[in-house]
């Protein structure tokens, strides 16, 4: 493997560096394939549509239909032609062709996306996400962890940089991602569809077997029309287990079968009103996650265990439904969107943490490898009404009322192998969690926009938000003495495992409310330099709700205090306890203040595109992560994050063109912080002013080239492309230890060729084609951590996440 590696460093430094030279001459080639229409039928090279060209993509961001380049502010969107040219098949890949964006992924419906340096890896038990997620205008963002959703026969994917408080709300702090279904074309022939089937190579893995279909059919030509898809897909999985010194080995246990079903409804009853139903209905089953051994050569693809656990099963389940009504009224559009957004997801699952993160705590020959059986619910309703003015004069606005009620339930029960010889609780179960999650929100939001003159825009608004966040801890077990000082745990020195109910209603009880009543608001101005040159300004603020953390880790790091005070039951200990479970309970909203400023424009008569936008972010009260080992939420130092985001896209001709999308990062932490001091022997650690943001390279950039040629042979088309992604160096915790949290810089390069008519296409390709397997991920085992000569603080790593290796495979599809 690294062999391999290091065999095709210079010609991946040639690509890396060809991409750099073509970045700086703005001539940077992105997909021109045969543009296609909703039922994926190729056009001709004349017949394309010029508001599909590149930069040129209709969006919705502002809920009107606008170009891209129309847009004061930082939008971008992949179209449903891009997601086929690019090999595009999930968010991790579609993030990847973005500026300024990263995404972590710990297992196939488990992303945690990244916005000019504001990450949710930060946190694990907050309220909400710092990124909102819509499909089909509905809200999907969840506190189980960003999933999947299959990009084929999707018309487009949005994305949003920057708060968006007006149109998007609380949540919104880095951004919005907006998926949006296809729909049947009313105007179209009555029935198309495409079939495709695809078969994948994993290297040093298994296969990868995927089938696609969708059609259309209009039940009344102009009025009425039907649009269903469907996908099965069957993923072997690269990674193996095997326990410790033994030579048994399970392959390939991190496998995902998931098919879904998707219906679009459209109807127009008359050229004013439209109705538009999407269901989308979506199964999974998934095996382990992305971890390896920590510690170990990612190209291994191994994850060592102490015991023999279970095989790791989990499901997730989704029900998501919207309806669409929509009247054009003239000088006022009026819409009214429903949402349900319904998830589950049991799992049985090694606790990477709990076993890596605990060294020295049992004696041998007990084994501490842990597993959790989760059950997890998420339903969420959501009303929204939407106004949006067509005025002649030069004053328009975009007002709205939203409410949403969402229900989250959380059971966790983690058991222990060989625990019972030394708990007090005489059973393998280690901590039980059942947590209850209730949000409710009114809003109502305005946005105006004034023309001063034919070029100069101004444009205002604000959201006013009454959110209640109700959260119940209905039962929980948690271990008390998981200090250093008390381990190795024995029959005569058992671990001793405490029910946290009691103690908490002695006083506190165990249902927290959190109340949000705010303001939240937008400006800015666009200026038309030119025709093809549209400068712009804006600024906002964005807000998140606080919470409350689970009991595991609050009582953790509350008996880690206790402990350092004094023995247990002393006065000195109770009332360290007691101090510390009331400052690490609860934790509050943390807010956005950004501003951000760029250039639009468009040159050749639209072939090439060339936009520079630059920001200034300070992230206050920022939620943090704090392991201990079981992961709790502290609001800590202020972040403050600057940037420059460059897109390029310039259209050759009309078989070549190409992208090229590239972000420069600088953020850092404005003050110290005590994070975990009572953790002994760390009673000094503390995260440092000026240290690094997690999950925020220097440096990132995607470059993409696509071509077709006409062969005249059957009216066949020869297409091909090339497709690199870079992400530099970065930190996967805000403490930088440098054995497990700092992360080497990795590229992606994929390529495709194959052969095509208006019928059929047939491609071959190749994903992360030179093979780079690297930690994506890295969490710490602060239990562990020690201080070199130098005074540098270190810690080794109790969980490493990697990428998929090198994938071949090939691709058929038919249209009808």
């Amino acid at each position: 493997m690294r062999e391999t590696q290091k065999s095709t460093a210079a010609l991946k430094a040639i690509l890396l560096g060809g991409a750099m030279t073509a970045a700086t001459m703005g001539l940077q080639f992105a997909a021109a394939q045969a543009q296609e229409s909703s039922d994926g039928s190729a056009q001709d090279a004349d017949e394309v549509d010029q508001s599909l060209r590149l930069g040129g993509v209709v969006v919705t961001a502002r809920f009107r239909e606008e170009s891209l380049q129309d847009i004061g502010a930082s939008v971008d969107a992949i179209s449903a032609e891009d997601f086929e040219a690019r090999n595009i098949q999930d968010l991790q890949d579609s993030i990847r062709n973005f500026a300024g964006t990263e995404v972590i992924k710990t297992n196939p419906n488990n992303n945690e996306v990244t916005i000019r340096g504001l990450t949710n890896s930060n946190t694990a038990t907050a309220s909400t996400a710092l990124i909102s997620v819509f499909v089909d205008d509905v809200p999907v963002v969840s506190p189980l962890g960003q999933r999947d959703f299959s990009t084929f026969d999707l018309q487009r994917l949005e994305l949003l940089r920057g708060p968006q408080p007006t149109l998007f709300g609380e949540g919104a702090l880095g951004g919005a991602l907006r998926y949006f279904s296809a729909e049947p074309d009313l105007d179209g022939p009555n029935f198309t569809g495409v079939l495709r089937g695809r078969y994948e190579s994993i290297e040093d893995g298994d296969a990868v077997e995927r089938l696609d279909g969708a059609a259309t059919v209009n039940l009344i030509p102009g009025k009425l029309g039907v649009r269903l898809s469907g996908y099965t897909l069957d993923d072997g999985g690269f990674i193996d287990r095997r326990v410790t010194g033994s030579t048994v080995v399970e392959e390939d246990t991190n496998t995902l079968e998931s098919y879904g079903v998707r219906a679009v409804v459209l109807a127009r009853p008359t050229d004013d009103l439209e109705v538009k139903f999407a269901g989308h209905w979506l199964r999974d089953d998934i095996g382990s996650d992305y971890s390896v051994t920590p510690g170990g050569d990612p190209g291994e693809l191994t994850l060592e265990t102490f015991a023999p656990i279970p095989a790791d099963v989990s499901e997730d389940n989704v029900d998501l439904y919207s309806l669409n009504i929509t009247n054009d009224f003239g000088p006022v559009s009026v819409s009214s969107i429903t949402g349900l957004y319904q998830r589950e997801r049991p799992s049985r699952a090694l606790s990477v943490g709990n076993t890596f993160g605990l060294p020295g705590f049992f004696n041998p020959p007990i084994d501490t490898t842990t597993f959790g059986v989760t059950l997890s619910e998420q339903d969420n309703f959501s009303q929204e009404f939407r106004f949006v003015s067509n005025l002649d004069g030069p004053l328009n606005f975009t007002a709205g009322l939203f409410y949403q009620d969402n229900e989250t339930v959380t059971d966790i029960v983690l058991n222990t192998v060989g625990l019972p010889a030394v708990s007090t609780l005489g059973t393998d179960v280690l901590a039980t969690v059942d947590n209850v999650l209730e949000t409710e929100e009114y809003s109502g939001f305005v946005e105006l926009t004034y023309e001063v003159s034919d070029r100069l825009r101004l444009i205002g608004g604000a959201r006013y938000i009454r959110e209640t966040v109700t959260t119940t801890l209905n039962e929980a077990f948690a271990p008390i003495n998981l200090v250093p000082a008390l381990a190795p745990f024995s029959a005569s020195n058992p671990l001793i495992i405490t029910d946290t109910i009691p103690i908490l209603s002695a006083g506190r009880g165990n249902s927290f409310e959190f109340e949000l009543d705010r303001v939240l608001p937008r400006a800015g101005v666009e200026f038309d330099l030119k025709d093809n040159v549209l400068l712009y300004a804006n600024v906002a603020v964005g807000v998140r709700q606080g919470g409350v953390n689970d009991l595991t880790s609050v009582f953790s790091l509350a008996n880690a205090a206790a402990a350092a005070a004094g023995a247990p039951g002393s006065p000195e200990f109770d009332a360290a306890f007691d101090a510390e479970l009331s400052n690490r309970l609860t934790f509050d909203e943390d807010e956005v203040l950004s501003i951000d400023w760029g250039l639009k424009s468009t040159w050749l008569d639209g072939d090439l595109t060339a936009n520079i936008g630059m920001f200034w972010s300070e992230y206050e009260e920022a939620q943090y992560r704090i392991s201990t080992p079981a992961v709790a939420v502290a609001n800590g130092p202020s972040q403050k994050i600057i940037g420059l985001e460059l897109e390029t896209a310039y259209q050759l001709n009309d078989y070549v063109s190409g992208f090229y999308n590239m972000s420069l990062l600088d953020g850092e932490l404005q003050e110290n912080f005590l994070s975990v001091a009572t953790l002994a022997p760390l009673t000094n650690f503390d995260l440092r002013e000026g240290g690094d943001l997690v999950n925020a390279p220097d440096f990132s950039m995607s470059f993409g080239v696509d071509g077709r040629y006409p062969i005249n042979v059957s009216d066949l088309e020869l297409t091909g492309n090339l497709t690199v992604s870079h992400v530099g160096s970065r930190l996967s915790g805000l403490q930088g230890f440098p054995s497990s949290q700092q992360l080497e810089a990795f590229t992606n390069v994929g390529v495709r060729a194959g052969v095509q008519n208006e019928q059929i296409a047939l491609t071959f390709f190749a994903t992360n084609l030179f093979n780079e397997v690297e930690f994506q991920s890295s969490n710490a085992s602060l239990f562990a951590a020690t201080v070199d000569a130098n005074g540098q603080l270190d810690a080794p790593p109790i969980g490493n996440f990697i990428n998929r290796p090198r994938t071949l495979g090939a691709e058929l599809s038919y249209r009808f």
